[in-house]
Parts: C-alpha cells; sequence; structure tokens
C-alpha cells in the first residue's frame, strides 16, 4: 500500500483530478488524502466520490503555528508553506500509516511507479534532483532538488527531517534567495549531507521536466512515451495554465525548447485534462488578452483545437501588433515633449 498527499485549489482542480486519475492507473493499492486550499475545492470532493480519497479542509491542518505564517507571506508562498505540514499531519493523524509520499498537483504519472518505490527501497527519506543540463546549472542556486514528489518512512531519520523541514518552512518560505534559502525545496539541499539514509532518486524517468527535458531522447512506440529508450515514469508540468476554449500555455519557450519534441507528452496530458473538464463539467480560467498576448510574444500559446489556434493567433498577432506600435508611438511622444521642455 502506497499513501500519499497533495493539496490544490480550485484553480488547480482539473490538474488534482488528472494527477488522481494517473495515480489510480499507475500506483496499485493506494490511499491519497487532498487538501483543499479552498472551499470550493472541498465541497467539490464532498459532492462527489472518490475511490481512495480523504479530503482535508484547511481548518483540519490550520493549527496555531501554522495559523501565524499564514498571514505573513503570500498565497502561493503559503501553499509551498504547507508541504511538510500536509504529510506532517497525515503522519500525526494515522499512526498505523508507516510512510507518506507528497505529490505536487501538477505531476503525472504515465507508467508504473514500482521503479520508484524499489529504489527507495529501506530509505528514509527520498528527494528527486532537478538533473539540470549544462546550460541551465546556474539554476540550481534556486535548488538542488524539486519538491515534485517526497517520500518519508516513519523511522527516526524519516521524521526528524521532515519535523525539521515543517518548522522551517513555519519560520521562513518566501519566493526569494534570502541567506540559503527559498521557498520550501532549498531547504532540501542539505538534506543527504545533514541525515543518512537518504534515497536521491538516480531513476532518470520521474521527474522529467521543462527543466531537464533537453538531456533525453524522446520518442512514442506503441502508445508508450520512452525517455532515453525507457518508459516515462512521470512529467513535471511546471508553469502549464489550463484555459476555456481549450487554450493553453506551457512554459515551454521560457526554457527555449522545442514544443514538437515534447509534443507526445503535451497531448496526452491536454487530452486527460479536457476529459476531466468535460466529465465533471468544470468551469475553467477565462481568457485573459493581456496574459495571451504575452504568451504570444514568447511563442507559448497553444490550442487543442487547429482551427481555434487559427483564429485566437490572428486575433491576438493583432493586439501584439497594436501594442508595439502604441510603444513606438509613446516613445515618439515622449521623445517630442523632452524637446520641447529642452526649449
Amino acid at each position: 500500500m502506497k499513501y500519499l498527499c497533495t493539496l490544490f485549489d480550485f484553480n488547480y482542480l482539473p490538474l488534482g483530478l488528472s494527477l488522481y486519475e494517473s495515480v489510480m492507473r499507475h500506483f496499485g493499492d493506494f490511499h491519497l488524502w487532498v487538501l483543499a486550499m479552498d472551499d470550493k475545492t472541498y465541497t467539490f470532493f464532498k459532492e462527489n466520490s472518490f475511490d481512495h480519497v480523504t479530503i482535508l479542509s484547511l481548518r483540519d491542518i490550520e493549527s496555531e503555528d501554522v495559523l501565524t505564517a499564514k498571514w505573513n507571506r503570500t498565497w502561493q508562498e503559503y501553499c509551498w508553506t504547507l508541504s511538510p505540514v500536509l504529510p506532517s499531519y497525515v503522519l500525526a493523524k494515522n499512526p498505523n500509516i508507516d510512510h507518506i509520499t507528497y505529490l505536487d498537483s501538477d505531476i503525472y504519472f504515465f507508467s508504473n511507479v514500482e521503479p520508484v518505490y524499489d529504489e527507495i527501497g529501506k530509505q528514509s527519506v527520498m528527494i528527486i534532483p532537478h538533473r539540470f543540463p549544462n546550460r541551465l546549472k546556474h539554476l540550481e542556486a534556486n535548488g538542488i532538488y524539486n519538491v515534485q514528489m517526497v517520500y518519508f518512512k516513519r523511522d527516526e531519520i524519516g521524521m526528524k527531517c521532515l519535523g525539521r523541514w515543517r518548522e522551517q518552512c513555519l519560520e521562513w518560505c518566501y519566493n526569494r534567495l534570502e541567506d540559503g534559502r527559498l521557498g520550501d525545496q532549498k531547504y532540501l539541499d542539505v538534506w543527504p549531507q545533514t541525515y543518512k539514509n537518504i534515497c536521491v532518486l538516480k531513476n532518470e524517468q520521474a521527474g522529467v521536466a521543462l527543466w531537464n527535458a533537453e538531456r533525453y531522447k524522446i520518442r512514442l512506440k506503441d502508445e508508450e512515451i520512452l525517455i532515453n529508450e525507457s518508459p516515462l515514469i512521470f512529467y513535471h508540468f511546471h508553469m502549464f495554465k489550463f484555459y476555456e476554449g481549450d487554450i493553453y500555455g506551457t512554459g515551454i519557450s521560457d526554457y527555449r525548447l522545442n514544443y514538437k519534441v515534447l509534443k507526445v507528452i503535451y497531448d496526452v496530458y491536454v487530452k486527460q485534462l479536457r476529459d476531466v473538464v468535460s466529465r465533471f463539467n468544470l468551469k475553467l480560467r477565462s481568457l485573459n488578452i493581456w496574459e495571451m498576448c504575452v504568451m504570444m510574444e514568447k511563442r507559448n500559446f497553444y490550442s487543442y483545437s487547429f482551427l481555434k489556434k487559427v483564429f485566437w493567433n490572428v486575433l491576438l498577432y493583432g493586439f501584439v501588433v497594436l501594442k508595439r506600435i502604441l510603444k513606438i508611438g509613446w516613445s515618439f511622444l515622449l521623445k517630442i515633449y523632452s524637446n520641447v521642455l529642452k526649449n
């Protein structure tokens, strides 16, 4: 039996449900605790039945020390703060379980997860490196490891590591690099040196993402996605945004990658998201034209429907051109105004 936990709000509900369904396919026996980060998400889970899921509300986990932290950071930073708080809570309330694995809600499993747990074996903690290519090695300053899938065994080392991480995140968890800290993830940098029995996952088919995809040969064979000729276990859909009208952004261009290389992965995920949205009649985020223009300029704008993509590309290209014309015009007017003042 594998014990898992994750957290998300209503904006991430399609992603969270897709994570759950991928776990259903590839984990065997499991139980998943979902922390609903808002009332809409909590109500959704109460009104819909999901096998092997326990839904938690913020009221369940917000002890006095957690509430103190809540009011001195942003919403995003608070979500990061809860990365260790949630697994700590689950272990405390369920003394019969022998481990817990925290999962980010924007990851998705493509094949059997057993190779990951086989590598963990009897070790107390498991973390996954970013595995940056040389071109992006400088990003290790923000964290060697990524808080996307973190495993803790209920033993002395696992509980000590998790407890200390919880204390650190409650004390300081902000979206800035300061005194060797950044959010919830940079604390992980010292774990292999601080604690014995730490598994730094070597399986590179787990934790593929925008920041390391260029290191791998990615291809589709017999409807199975292969990473260096082995099945992709899970992909982290970092920066992914899904909008109404089957419009989505990937963040691929931010890492100077070619969408064609990753298309086989994103096609599966977008199809899954569309299916979840349709089955549960979910309301997606409304289109923000300004944000779409930015995505267009970055060449980070996609649509599941070819015709819709053509329509939006034409429309948004017009907005982008207009934006540039206005920018040039404004600069010209400022120059004229400056010359007038000088005279």
